[in-house]
């Protein structure tokens, strides 16, 4: 038989299947530069947050400073053992319970760089990774259409308050949930053992981020799993499937109910309160489960002389809401008149979801009890917010997605000139105690007192900055908030009569005009008690009233004295015999 001519070849079409691949590799590149200029126009969104939090040396977050303390805690504990200089006061607990990955993860950087660097290293990871998940998560779902606006709304969405906070275990655990979720996209409709068992790892490795995300990231499964695109005879088999993934989460929650119970009963609470159908209700709880919000909306970020009513205008949230306002419309419209094919893409499950996780927030709790956490619905709003950005039409061609992106691109800069002004503001508050390190010394027992901490932020870097002083030095911080919690894995060692941490953090906000009374009576009785266990007294602030009690306390004026922090010691014992002796 006569070979056909090449010709004869194209013209019968059989040389597509040597084609293909040429035109597939092409397509593939095309895609990952797309992504890879996307992923570029992330980092530089990120840039100027990052910038605050490496070049202003009194940058903190709330709950920072105290998480690597405890890290450094736990590494000295496990390099040490009953050498560590906290062997005294605080033991290590290692019990398998959710936040301890943040943890572990700072403890792995405390072996290559020092605290402060370990420090902003997480600050930026939690950051830079949390922002990185939604746009993978965008491109797994969608594609690459739409991966420049989905940039910068996740940059937007990763600089949110509890980020300011230091939850950096929560947003360790979000950024596994986003990621859970789209590997289990890709695989959705090919479960097989190797996959479920995969998914059940991803899940056990969630469990020690944070409860809270894992259990958004099982529900979250279950919804798409039976909100994706396909038949019922095709449905039931996926969620079974899936239901099977997260079989390890049964034992963990047996586990965890078991060591909870050192945290009393589980006692939901609500920030707000009055008539259920009142809008002021519904206006201050939208206002509370915002988690873009960093600080108030009456002042001007990075012009501390200007202020009022009018710097609502100014407030990010606003105008993100403006920008997911126009694209969620945007995404409505092109649906309707067919621009897009909801059932194909699966675009539903991902609008569905969102709108459950949403509402939750609004309507759920705000923890369990004091002893459980708090800032629940900030924490599950924020990731609803995260898995919306799937679903939203991106199309650059379609002006209302022009226009909804210059929202955002709004929304963005204003966030950057306040995470800016925080990084001033807690450079102006953290600086002084970091300075006044060589007078509170090394190997002490430290007492703060924190006077008129109040600052324009949801996050007070101030809370518990003194956990900076015990960093390298084997100081032992008694306000250590994480000991009175039985999810943290440092405890105050049994047998030991501590200065309970929360009276530390009482006495701190009792700056009501109509507490100054029981204020001054709580620090004085804090004083007595604990005499004994205090050697050095870390002073925030002034106030005539309490500077007398610890005065009298240390017997003698503060041995450093600024315009912001005070350091009070005992004299040496010999000095205090002599004193006493002399004085009958």
């Amino acid at each position: 038989m006569a070979r056909r001519s090449r010709t004869e070849d194209v013209r019968a079409g059989s040389l597509k299947p040597l084609m293909m691949p040429t035109l597939i590799g092409k397509e593939a590149s095309s895609a990952s530069g797309f992504a890879i200029r996307s992923g570029w126009l992330l980092t530089l969104a990120a840039l100027p947050a990052v910038f605050a939090v490496w070049m202003v040396p009194g940058f903190v977050t709330q709950d920072g400073p105290s998480h690597v303390y405890n890290a450094h805690i736990l590494r000295e504990s496990v390099r040490l053992g009953a050498n560590s200089p906290f062997a005294s006061a605080f033991e290590a607990q290692w019990r398998p319970l959710p936040n301890l990955g943040g943890h572990l993860a700072l403890m792995g950087m405390l072996t290559a760089m020092p605290p402060r660097v370990a420090d902003r290293a997480m600050t930026t990871i939690t950051l830079v990774g949390f922002a990185s998940a939604i746009l993978w998560l965008r491109l797994r779902v969608v594609g690459r259409v739409g991966l420049t606006p989905s940039a910068l709304l996740a940059v937007l969405l990763a600089f949110n308050m509890p980020w300011l906070m230091g939850f950096a275990n929560f947003l360790i655990g979000a950024t596994l949930t986003l990621l859970t979720w789209g590997i289990w996209w890709g695989w959705r409709d090919r479960l097989r053992a190797g996959q479920i068992v995969a998914l059940g790892g991803l899940l056990v490795i969630g469990y020690v981020g944070h409860l809270v995300s894992l259990g958004i990231t099982a529900g979250g499964l279950v919804v798409l799993a039976w909100l994706s695109p396909g038949t019922p005879e095709a449905r039931w088999p996926r969620l079974v499937r899936t239901l099977a993934s997260c079989a390890p989460l049964i034992p963990l929650a047996l586990l965890y109910k078991s060591l909870a119970t050192e945290g009393g009963a589980f006692a939901p609470t609500w920030e707000q309160s009055g008539p259920f159908w009142s809008p002021v209700v519904w206006v201050k709880r939208l206002t509370w489960v915002d988690p873009i919000t960093l600080g108030r909306r009456d002042f001007v970020p990075l012009w501390p002389d200007a202020g009022g009513r009018w710097c609502l205008i100014l407030s990010p949230s606003l105008w993100l809401g403006l920008g997911l306002a126009v694209l969620l419309g945007n995404t409505l419209f092109r649906r309707n008149f067919g621009a897009t094919r909801t059932e194909e893409t699966g675009q539903r499950a991902w609008a569905i979801l969102p709108a459950l996780l949403l509402l939750g927030a609004m309507v759920g709790p705000d923890g369990f009890g004091e002893d459980h956490g708090y800032f629940l619905s900030q924490r599950v709003a924020l990731i609803g917010l995260a898995c919306l950005v799937p679903a939203l039409d991106l199309d650059p061609r379609a002006r209302l997605t022009r226009l909804g992106t210059g929202f955002i691109a709004v929304a963005l800069t204003l966030q950057w000139a306040f995470v800016w002004d925080y990084a001033i503001e807690a450079d102006h508050r953290v600086r002084p105690i970091m300075q006044a390190a060589p007078e509170v010394g090394r190997g002490e027992r430290v007492g703060t007192l924190l006077i008129d901490i109040r600052g324009r932020y949801r996050s007070n870097p101030l809370l518990h900055a003194d956990c900076l002083l015990g960093l390298g030095t084997g100081n032992i911080i008694w306000s250590n908030y994480e000991t009175r919690h039985y999810y943290f894995p440092v405890q105050v060692r049994p047998g030991i009569d501590a200065p309970p941490s929360i009276l530390f953090e009482q006495v701190a906000i009792l700056d009501d005009p109509a507490d100054l009374d029981k204020r001054a009576t709580l620090w004085r009785d804090l004083l007595l008690n604990y005499d004994s266990l205090i050697d050095v007294v870390l002073v925030w602030g002034s106030d005539p009233t309490l500077d007398a009690i610890t005065a009298d306390w240390a017997n003698r004026g503060p041995v450093l004295q600024t315009d912001r922090v005070q350091v009070f010691r005992k004299p040496p014992r010999a000095e205090r015999l002599d004193k006493t002796s002399s004085n009958p």
